[in-house]
């Protein structure tokens, strides 16, 4: 054995002066041609990357292996799916169907986020896959690679799944039809999987907007009702998508790439939206009442209603964690007014209207009084919502007079204001003790209205009545 080991070492010694005596040559002798073609391969070792996924649409599929086994049907697991550790009942449709969103991760590459069913309130971990385990899901974060997959079309129409984190592995099945993972680089065809779109479904209608970016779920009777056609909704979303665009114009903050529209279950909340969910989620009973509303407005009374609704909901997603939020259900319908005055075409009316009464930019704070009041004073809670954002909004409209200004205070506060506290700007701002307390809420306010007076170059705080300031401020916590 020790003469075996010896002759191999020679032999590996010898190799390497062979080589070596190779490339010492005297470089004026040196093949040019022979040079060049060592560089490119030097080259092409260093430009290589990892895989690179294939264009996939945002929407609803069904991923199933060569036996034609769905990818997380309970029947496969041979028990209840799990969520979060808590068992859930869901229909087999359910359970066959992924959302698959794509995604430009931290690094600028093209990835896959895959939402176990058709209602994506939650990653589903990719090594959570694996047979006999439930699908854990957890709130999507663009650094975390775990969550991510590449998907890489092949010349039959099939696709590899592979895992981000790390490329070694993409999801194969076994011998029972089961998906695991393995190395892509052993990996055949158990690794080539069947991922088809899903347009009709058991629950809900769906429509999608030209670009993919809004995905509507509604009710199956939707369109039997007058007026309810289906050009009217497809109208509908692409104005939803009007309504995306503007917000993130005016923020200059992306809260969601997609939004779904859910709005095929009976809900305790005629509508509202959830952190981290990219959902609107809206009674199916209101919904189909606010679609025929919005159909007399649009053919009665020849306007186009972009739905007060969608224009309040999704004007909450642009504050999710956003410090210049100092009371969600007011900011959202000062925001709300912009997209009406950035987009004069459209009119809008919260719910309690009838269809004969509606609102545009003009007279938008209108709507806001006769649902909230003039002045707080005298309100049930001592505060009002609608009262709070009017009054913000005719300050805007009637002194400052420039949204632009508004929308570069929004820019700013995008851009900044993760490095700043506000209880600490309000104490540096008033020269007032550092120990000095005061509520995170109540900071905000006070850095709104001194935000938008520096912007909008106005005294807002004394535009303010004083009892009305006093109601914002115990709102806040104050």
């Amino acid at each position: 054995m020790k003469k075996l080991l010896l002759l191999i070492s020679l032999l590996l010694a010898l190799t390497l002066l062979v080589a070596c005596g190779s490339k010492n040559q005297n470089p004026d002798t040196e093949d040019p041609d022979q040079q060049g073609e060592e560089n490119k391969g030097n080259d092409e070792k260093e430009e290589k990357k990892d895989p690179q996924s294939s264009k996939l649409n945002f929407g609803f599929y069904t991923i199933s292996n060569a036996a034609g086994k769905f990818l997380g049907s309970p029947e496969d697991n041979k028990k209840p799916i799990t969520f979060d550790a808590e068992p859930k009942n869901i229909s087999v449709e359910e359970a066959n169907t992924w959302t698959i969103e794509p995604k430009i991760n931290a690094k600028g590459e093209l990835v896959y986020v895959l939402f176990c069913t058709y209602d994506p309130h939650g990653v589903a971990e990719p090594d959570k896959l694996l047979p006999k385990k439930g699908l854990l899901r957890q709130a999507y974060s663009e650094t975390n690679e775990a969550q991510q997959w590449i998907i890489i079309k092949n010349e039959d129409g099939t696709a590899k799944l592979i895992n981000k984190k790390n490329p070694m592995f993409c999801l194969v099945t076994n011998d029972k039809g089961e998906p695991v993972l393995a190395l892509t680089e052993e990996a055949g065809a158990e690794a080539n999987w069947k991922i088809e779109e899903k347009t009709q479904f058991e629950q809900f209608l769906t429509w999608y907007s030209a670009d993919r970016r809004v995905i509507f779920q509604l009710p199956k009777n939707t369109i039997e009702y007058s007026g309810i056609t289906p050009e009217r909704i497809q109208k509908f979303v692409e104005d939803t998508v009007t309504i995306y665009e503007t917000y993130v114009e005016f923020t200059d903050f992306v809260t969601y790439d997609h939004i779904i529209l859910k709005a095929y279950e009976t809900e305790e909340h005629i509508a509202y939206v959830v952190s981290g969910y990219m959902c609107v989620t809206a009674d199916k009973d209101f919904i189909v009442e606010d679609l025929k509303r919005m159909a007399i407005r649009s053919t009665k009374h020849n306007v186009n209603d972009c739905s007060f609704m969608m224009l309040h909901e999704m004007g909450h997603m642009f504050d999710r964690g956003q410090k210049w939020s100092f009371e969600g259900e007011a900011m959202t319908d000062i925001k709300a007014a912009y997209v009406l005055h950035a987009n004069p075409q459209f009119v809008a009316a919260p719910s309690e209207f009838e269809p004969a009464t509606y609102f545009d930019a003009s007279n938008i704070t209108e709507a806001y009084k006769r649902l909230g009041g003039s002045s707080m004073n005298g309100t049930a809670e001592g505060y009002s919502i609608y009262c709070c954002a009017a009054i913000f909004v005719d300050i805007i409209q009637n002194n400052i007079k420039d949204w632009d200004k508004v929308k570069e205070m929004y820019h700013w506060y995008a851009n900044n204001i993760k490095d700043i506290d506000p209880a600490k700007w309000y104490i540096e701002n008033n020269n007032l003790p550092d120990e000095t307390k005061i509520s995170d809420q109540a900071a905000r306010l006070y850095m709104f209205i001194g935000k938008l007076s520096e912007y909008g170059e106005t005294n807002v705080m004394a535009l303010i009545k004083e009892d009305d300031f006093k109601s914002m401020l115990a709102k806040c916590g104050g």
